[in-house]
């Protein structure tokens, strides 16, 4: 049929098959494709190492109100507690995280590290939230003082500030654990 997307270059030369060709190969020997698998063990190495850390990465830290009693919390416990899949502490008490904003690099290196996401998918996890009418994101504040000042206010709250930031005496670190 004239004016067939892709006509003359998906249909086999004889005009009397209506058949596609197969995609032609770029290597008749190989070559391509164990590139294309060296490729993926190199990246599969590459970035198994971020997944398998407990430790948050240089970089940042987890910030908690000094009278917070949780002294350490896991991973997954962390990441349930920022997407609000889990509102409570440990102990019973009300959970309030605070996020830093989107532009942040402490906040790209959190939501790698601790959540296991790319700041597009948390931001979409979001939006299906909102929609949904399950949910609001926790709140942003637009610098670790800022982050500094809400965790100094709530018992509950807990947040994420630069590694070298200093941290005031109703401050303190939580620790991460697996």
């Amino acid at each position: 049929m004239p004016g067939t997307p892709g006509e003359g270059r998906d249909r086999h030369p004889d005009p009397g098959r209506n058949q596609l060709r197969p995609a032609r190969r770029r290597r008749e020997n190989g070559i391509g494709s164990c590139h294309a698998l060296l490729a993926g063990l190199v990246l599969a190495v590459g970035t198994s190492g971020v997944a398998a850390s407990a430790q948050p990465p240089a970089g940042f830290k987890l910030v908690v109100n000094r009278e917070n009693p949780a002294a350490a919390m896991s991973h997954d416990a962390i990441a349930r507690i920022f997407l609000l899949k889990s509102r409570r502490w440990p102990g019973g008490e009300a959970a309030a995280p605070v996020d830093q904003s989107m532009q942040s690099p402490v906040r790209e290196s959190f939501t790698r590290t601790m959540l296991g996401q790319s700041l597009l998918a948390v931001q979409t996890f979001w939006q299906r939230q909102i929609f949904a009418g399950r949910g609001s994101p926790p709140p942003v504040r637009t610098s670790d003082d800022y982050v500094l000042a809400f965790v100094q206010e709530y018992r509950g709250a807990i947040g994420y500030v630069m590694e070298e930031t200093p941290l005031p005496v109703t401050v303190r670190v939580l620790d991460v654990t697996d």
